[in-house]
């Protein structure tokens, strides 16, 4: 998947697994001589589940705003390229939580998380390719049609606009001949769910009932499943976990180390074959932010998205 990526997707991502997955599960699929399929793609973002998004829209909200100025010295003090190419995804988190600090509402919620900042790029490349907009301006411009809404919801309209769902499932389609519909795509659907009050889909409270376990939002969805038995009650209130469970990061370090080097040998661009190196790296840095912190147990985000993003360069 990695290395036909370009033939098979329309978009890089951070999570080619996710979107490779599901194409590999619709071969699946397709072979046992189904041809229409529904998915549940998109409930998550209409109905309030992701936990990583409304625990991650949480924090950024609640930050005390930082001025500008003051963003800037810490940036001047703590943002060299070195520290990226020895800390790696953590660093990048902390610069992201940095710079949202300074950044004013709704925009500072709209925008949660960024796999690579300026100063990753830097150290990818001393000579960045030119921007025509500065990226405090295009999420200015993104947040503009999203202004009314709560910051809670901003934050999901944020992880909409940048989910892989889209390119999983145009992908899935074309390569497999298969149909996949999603009824919480549908535009009635979403303009239902976007008039119900927050707190009817993410209660503040952590337990509610001994069915459910820690708030995992989409809680008007999951009452109705109960209340009309649609399903049983251990599955409807099951964790939510990642989309794909799997060591990734270490398939990237071993297995398939040989084929996203080739991919990051495409960059359009000459970068810095050491911070590239660096990406592969076991550092003890993000082995102890997968092992306590990571939501997805994954840092090879960045690795990811600049390998599908070098696969559309090749010839």
């Amino acid at each position: 998947g990695m290395r036909d990526y370009v033939k098979r997707y329309n978009a890089p991502s951070n999570w080619p697994n996710y979107i490779i997955q599901t194409d590999y599960l619709c071969k699946q699929i397709r072979e046992q001589g189904f041809t229409h399929c529904f998915t549940g793609d998109g409930c998550d973002a209409i109905f309030m589940g992701y936990p990583t998004t409304f625990t991650r829209t949480r924090l950024i909200s609640r930050l005390p705003t930082l001025p500008q100025f003051v963003v800037q010295i810490l940036l001047s003090l703590l943002g060299h390229p070195s520290w990226d190419r020895y800390l790696g995804h953590p660093y990048r988190v902390f610069l992201n939580v940095l710079r949202s600090a300074g950044r004013p509402m709704p925009t500072r919620v709209f925008a949660t998380l960024r796999i690579m900042d300026d100063i990753s790029l830097r150290a990818l490349d001393n000579q960045p390719p030119s921007q025509t907009m500065e990226t405090e301006e295009i999420l200015g411009r993104l947040v503009k049609p999203h202004a009314d809404l709560s910051p809670l919801r901003m934050g999901y309209a944020g992880k909409a606009m940048v989910s892989p769902n889209r390119t999983k499932i145009v992908g899935s389609e074309a390569n497999n001949g298969l149909v996949l519909n999603s009824p919480y795509f549908d535009t009635a659907l979403k303009l239902f769910a976007l008039g119900l009050n927050d707190q009817q889909l993410r209660p503040d409270e952590e337990r509610e009932s001994k069915n459910q376990g820690d708030n995992i939002g989409k809680k008007l969805l999951l009452q109705m499943a109960e209340q009309y038995e649609l399903l049983p009650t251990d599955i409807i209130y099951q964790p939510k976990v990642a989309a794909v469970i799997g060591p990734i990061d270490a398939w990237y370090r071993n297995e398939l180390k040989e084929t996203l080097s080739l991919l990051m040998g495409q960059l359009p661009f000459d970068a810095n074959q050491g911070f590239v190196a660096s990406l592969f790296r076991d550092r003890l840095a993000e082995r102890l932010y997968r092992e306590h912190l990571s939501p997805s147990g994954l840092v090879s985000d960045a690795l990811s998205l600049l390998a599908t993003y070098a696969s559309f360069n090749r010839s």
